[in-house]
């Protein structure tokens, strides 16, 4: 009878310790969702000597609470601490319920982010695919799994195995898609991460593509004259004008235009860089009456400030002297260099890399209109401008330039002379 009451008062205490355990976890699972991570060990430590006596040092609590203990860790970035703990739920798991439990799953994640953080890809690989293929089996819900996937493809990804990252990647918007409608925020980690690999591998069409379905689904959220649509903007603005596709590259600087006008106003910088970008675009399909209005729009902004004395007006001028000179306008050219000149003059801005080409354009104008002194003398402004021993090749190339000058003047003498300067420059290189 003695021994039946001593069994019951067992159970009772036990059945007392559960609860209180709940309790303890629950409160401590608080502390961890509020960012309270150490708050959060703090308790988690204690319940962990107290499962360790009551369950045994192999159970099911004392992974669970390790797990736990394992994720604070992950989340405040101590690695090794939180790899101590998760491998120790791991083999606690693992022994128990193999690979059929849902805690078991959720320990390979935690595994695995901790892997790829420590870079250690190949590891987090391994422990994220168990962990995928355990979500599968144990059918997880999609989001949960879609999270996995998004984390193997990552890894894959660091390891340079981009087949695999496309891979998971795609699976990653599948399962999203099921869930979420066809133009969902969380849609974008997914497709942005996809858009690197595609540009990895340099496959154009599915990397625009994917850039366009990012812009679709921003354009879905924010609308057409958001801030939000900058990022994808710029890296198709990038991918059009490398593949020279400026009828596309056009329209996303139209956009820009329409954006910053309405957000900062038409006359604010940002606005007026997004018609320089344009005029660029201009310039470069060799629209040049289109360019030249838009430069003129973006000179008219930047005159407001100081009365056009800065240097945004001055590389505004510059652009339209480069333009003039393309249409070998060469009067026009040389009028808004020597405007770019008495700008950079009276701002002290003569010596640098930007007045040195600033000298040579006006000197290789004149030459090419046969004034051959005029060229020679903006030549030598260059070199005075120049840090001779951090800009040799400049130097080298200047001193060719004046040599062929010659040349063209009759000159051989001095031809001469500078050929020998720029040859003993390279043999110093």
């Amino acid at each position: 009878m003695k021994k039946y009451i001593f069994i019951f008062i067992i159970l009772l205490c036990y059945k007392a310790y559960s609860s209180d355990y709940e309790q303890l976890m629950s409160e401590a699972m608080q502390f961890s969702q509020e960012g309270k991570y150490n708050e959060s060990n703090s308790l988690l430590y204690k319940i962990l000597d107290s499962v360790n006596i009551v369950y045994g040092e192999n159970s099911h609590q004392t992974a669970f609470v390790r797990n736990a203990i394992g994720f604070n860790f992950l989340n405040t970035q101590n690695y090794d601490s939180s790899l101590f703990h998760l491998r120790i739920a791991r083999d606690i798991f693992y022994s128990i319920y193999r690979d059929n439990q849902t805690e078991v799953a959720i320990n390979y994640d935690n595994l695995g982010i901790v892997y790829a953080a420590l870079e250690k890809n190949d590891s987090a690989i391994v422990s994220l695919r168990k962990s995928y293929f355990m979500k599968n089996q144990i059918k997880g819900n999609e989001i949960d799994i879609s999270s996995t996937s998004l984390n193997l493809a990552g890894a894959f990804f660091k390891t340079a195995q981009i087949d695999s990252a496309i891979f998971y990647y795609n699976i990653t918007l599948s399962l999203r898609e099921t869930v979420y409608t066809k133009v969902h925020a969380n849609l974008l980690i997914p497709l942005n991460f996809l858009a690197d690999c595609y540009k990895f591998i340099k496959d154009n069409q599915s990397y625009e593509n994917t850039l366009r379905r990012i812009l679709e689904i921003n354009i879905s959220i924010h609308g057409k004259e958001s801030t939000e649509l900058n990022p994808v903007l710029y890296k198709l603005a990038d991918f059009y004008k490398s593949t020279k596709n400026y009828k596309q590259l056009e329209r996303i600087y139209l956009s820009f235009i329409q954006i910053f006008s309405n957000v900062n106003g038409p006359e604010h910088i940002t606005t007026a860089a997004a018609m320089n970008n344009l005029a660029e675009t201009y310039r470069l399909s060799k629209e040049y009456a289109k360019a030249k209005d838009y430069y003129f729009k973006v000179l008219e902004i930047f005159d407001k400030e100081n009365n056009g004395i800065n240097e945004k007006s001055a590389a505004a001028l510059n652009n339209l002297a480069t333009l003039y000179q393309t249409e070998k306008d060469m009067n026009n050219a040389e009028k808004f260099y020597i405007k770019v000149e008495e700008i950079l003059k009276k701002l002290n801005k003569t010596k640098g890399e930007e007045y040195v080409f600033l000298m040579n354009n006006i000197a290789t104008l004149n030459a090419n209109q046969k004034n051959y002194s005029k060229a020679i003398k903006y030549f030598e402004l260059a070199i005075k401008s120049l840090n001779i021993e951090k800009d040799k090749n400049t130097l080298i190339n200047i001193y060719k330039n004046m040599a062929f000058v010659y040349k063209n003047w009759g000159k051989t003498k001095e031809e001469k002379e500078y050929l020998k300067k720029a040859e003993n420059l390279e043999k110093q290189k």
